[in-house]
């Protein structure tokens, strides 16, 4: 209740009045309610959260890489290309097939020289389809393996190939061990005039495309049982049953859109244990 007093002439009149006034509304901006501890439970961040403990990593238990030519034994002959006689030369339309005489004479004197010799058998086609090859004067015994240096300057088509005769009996009847300009190999067999895959075209991971490059092409014939290197790293393995022994050439082919020009040198035959 509040009074309030009026005055009228010499007389004070009381006014009551039983209402209490209103009472004026402040707004004030709302506050987001941040949750205590009796609505939810206080939920603490961790901003580096403690990681579990690593595994260690499982390292592969090293085992020696097994020995693909373990029975390799003496040299039974060595060519550094210094005899012509050994091997086939020519010179035709159709491709060379020359020994080249690479000595560097470091010195000559009356007590005697030194000499490095490098020669080489290169076969080369230049611009026209065909195939030539060269073969050595010495026929291996049935279980050897054949080691040569191959060098290779110029080769770019990918349909063009050279490589090595083995168990060569005639024109119908041979092996062959192949590489292709692309750096693929390819073993074959031609028996009784028809054309036998023994292992087919393939990568190798250590003769790259085309040229100039240099590389050590190794080859254990034993048996039945043919297997191939490249830069002592072991290729692949495969099977002849039916030819048993014979000549040892070095070929080139070319589908004669590019000329194709490769070298052979340190050629060594041994024997097997």
């Amino acid at each position: 209740m509040m009074l309030f007093s009026v005055m009228t002439g010499c007389d004070q009149v009381n006014i009551y009045s039983l209402t209490e006034p209103t009472e004026t509304m402040t707004f004030q901006n709302q506050k987001t309610l941040v949750p205590t501890a009796i609505d939810s439970p206080t939920v603490t961040v961790q901003w580096f959260p403690a990681t579990a403990t690593p595994r260690p990593l499982s390292t592969p238990t090293a085992f020696p890489t097994k020995d693909m030519k373990p029975d390799v034994g003496e040299v039974l002959l060595e060519d550094v290309f210094l005899n012509e006689n050994f091997w086939q030369t020519f010179r035709s339309d159709q491709g060379n097939a020359v020994i080249s005489n690479n000595e560097l004479t470091t010195f000559r004197s009356d007590q005697g020289n030194a000499v490095i010799s490098n020669n080489e058998l290169t076969l080369a086609i230049q611009f026209s389809a065909g195939s030539i090859a060269s073969f050595l004067d010495y026929h291996p015994k049935t279980d050897y393996y054949l080691s040569v240096d191959v060098t290779l300057p110029i080769c770019s088509d990918s349909s063009d190939y050279y490589g090595v005769f083995f168990r060569y009996g005639d024109k119908d009847n041979y092996d062959r061990f192949l590489i292709n300009c692309q750096g693929q190999t390819r073993v074959e067999q031609r028996y009784g005039g028809k054309m036998l895959p023994l292992a087919d075209w393939s990568v190798n991971g250590q003769i790259r495309s085309g040229g100039p490059q240099k590389f050590t092409l190794g080859m254990r014939i034993k048996g039945e049982t043919l297997r191939f290197f490249i830069n002592d790293v072991f290729l692949y393995e495969t099977k002849d049953s039916l030819l048993k022994s014979g000549a040892i050439g070095l070929l080139a082919n070319s589908q004669g859109v590019s000329p194709i020009s490769v070298s052979f040198s340190n050629f060594k035959i041994y024997d097997l244990r």
